[in-house]
């Protein structure tokens, strides 16, 4: 793991207290992480032959030599332009890619994205209520995995739901996970030996 962590550029020390290590640092592997965006390239497309086919019936029912007034744009246009943002998902997420890091020290988790700007969340190692490895058949065709994170975190709505940070398309998942449920059974042990 250290060879990864000499390719990816330092975290800002600003984050991290004094004498914190960083124990393991990384990022996605770039094929898998946008290939999970792929469906909705599918869905996009999907979406757009569903509403060109609506228009076109729309356009059948102006008689003929009738003349159109307009509405059609409006009303079909915005259903058009999601059909194309959703063509256009991968790409999105593809440049995303290139300013997504975690960091793992001894105390925080650090999730770093961002589209248009970067967008950096710490999860303290403390609160971390469950973790877990996963991988898809993307991530496994790929030899890569995810590992989630779960701090307790909710999401907002009629039915709040748990909200998982995860660690996407990772080489080497199992050996992060080990070394994070290293970091929380320390934690644990901390903490009037609760167990975990």
């Amino acid at each position: 793991m250290h060879d990864e962590l000499m390719r990816t550029p330092a975290l800002p020390r600003e984050l991290l207290a004094p004498e914190e290590p960083i124990l393991w640092q990384g990022r996605p592997v770039f094929w898998p992480f946008v290939a999970n965006s792929l469906w909705s390239t599918a869905m996009g497309l999907f979406w757009l032959i569903a509403i060109s086919q609506a228009w076109r019936q729309f356009g059948r029912a102006v008689p003929a030599g009738g003349r159109r007034d307009g509405l059609d744009y409006l009303f079909f246009g915005p259903f058009f332009v999601v059909g194309a943002l959703m063509l256009v998902a991968p790409a999105f997420v593809a440049i995303t890619h290139r300013r997504t890091r975690f960091t793992l020290t001894d105390r925080r988790l650090v999730f770093e994205d961002g589209f248009l700007a970067r967008r950096i969340k710490v999860v303290l190692l403390a609160k971390v209520v469950h973790v877990a490895a996963v991988a898809g058949p993307v991530e496994r065709l790929f030899g890569v995995g995810t590992v989630q994170v779960f701090s307790g975190e909710l999401t907002m709505g009629r039915r709040p739901q748990s909200r998982f940070d995860a660690l996407e398309s990772i080489p080497r998942h199992r050996q992060v996970f080990e070394l994070i449920q290293r970091q929380l059974d320390r934690f644990g042990k901390d903490r009037e030996g609760t167990a975990r």
